[in-house]
């Protein structure tokens, strides 16, 4: 398994990022902590550049996991669920745009809270437009050849839109063999899935990408989550793709560094 931990490239009112201000200093960071790649955090792909970011990780060693997508829902409002056709129609351009500069950087594209939410009553076709969204960027990015797409599931303090990741293994069926899988957070998990090896094992091979972040949301080591139980079920799996870690920069960014890639060294990943 690899090491990652969440950077954005830009400022922003999400807080579950282990830093948002200086990025050459962040990766720098993730560095001198032992960390394999960054997950990068980007809002418009129109503000950023790949050929910037490819070469900054160049120099710090480090690959790209996958690139969130949230802050447009966070700071625009953009979902893939919308009711309103133009806004639903705003947010599929900036997915593909994402999964353009996912294709330049080799990184899948994450689906978390752009997907959206909904009243309880308009949570079944609140579904089938994100279902029927999914399936058109999962299409295109076969067609532009990018890596694929990754679907979190949040928890219910954060939409009413797929919850647990018991759940998601059940929605993303209805996608067959598209390039989606599923992101796995043991913080949401940890809220959602009764137990949370039992609901990795339940991915199979459609497990793309896990989330590391204890039951507060700092760095794993520093809540109550049973990593152990969850390393090992990833192990049995045979799962060889990202544990990233998105935790809030507490006490500090550089602590939450240390703290995360010192929990990576002991548990061997």
């Amino acid at each position: 398994m690899k090491t990652a931990i969440v950077v954005s490239v830009s400022k922003t009112a999400f807080e579950a990022l282990a830093s948002s201000n200086d990025v050459g200093a962040a990766f720098e960071l993730a560095r001198r902590n032992g960390f394999n790649a960054v997950e990068i955090a980007v809002r418009d792909p129109a503000l950023v550049s790949a050929p910037e970011i490819a070469a900054l990780a160049k120099n710090h060693g480090l690959a790209i996991a996958a690139i969130g997508t949230g802050q447009a829902w966070v700071e625009e409002g953009l979902s893939l669920s919308n009711p309103d056709q133009a806004l639903r129609s705003r947010a599929m351009e900036r997915m593909k745009a994402q999964l353009r500069l996912g294709r330049e950087l080799g990184a899948h594209v994450i689906v978390g809270l752009i997907r959206g939410t909904a009243e309880k009553s308009e949570v079944p076709i609140a579904l089938d437009r994100l279902a029927e969204s999914l399936a058109e960027l999962g299409r295109y990015a076969r067609e532009v050849s990018a890596p694929g797409i990754l679907f979190e599931p949040i928890n219910r303090y954060e939409t009413r839109l797929i919850n647990s990741v018991d759940e998601a293994v059940e929605f993303l069926a209805r996608l067959g063999d598209l390039p989606v899988r599923i992101l796995a957070d043991t913080f949401h998990m940890n809220i959602e899935d009764r137990d949370l090896p039992t609901s990795l094992k339940k991915c199979g091979r459609r497990l793309g990408h896990v989330h590391f972040a204890d039951s507060n949301r700092w760095a794993p080591g520093q809540g109550h989550i049973d990593f152990d139980g969850v390393v090992q079920a990833l192990r049995e799996m045979g799962y060889d793709g990202y544990l990233s870690a998105e935790i809030m920069p507490l006490p500090s960014t550089g602590e939450a560094f240390r703290l995360t890639g010192e929990f990576f060294q002991k548990m061997a990943v």
